[in-house]
């Protein structure tokens, strides 16, 4: 498949889009609980989920995942040790 890419790197594309990710949340807190936006917070919410798909596949195709597993989205999907 190619070489794994540097992976002690902090910036790069996948990276990039899972911050914006997380900095959305604010926005669409404050879109959801306006019944005016809510409908805009729901698209902002659909198009956050398909970014979660988005990194991964940029992230597999450039060889920047993780080594070791994905611990955080591992106890996302139940097979993390915290999870029953």
């Amino acid at each position: 498949m190619g070489q794994r890419a540097d992976t002690d790197r902090i910036l790069t594309i996948p990276n990039v889009i899972s911050f914006l990710r997380i900095a959305l949340i604010p926005v669409f807190v404050l879109l959801i609980v306006d019944r005016s936006t809510t409908f805009a917070g729901l698209v902002l919410f659909i198009l956050v989920v398909a970014t979660d798909w988005v990194d991964g596949a940029v992230a597999r195709a450039t060889g920047q995942g993780v080594a070791h597993g994905d611990a955080p989205g591992m106890r996302a999907r139940g097979h993390g040790p915290f999870t029953r």
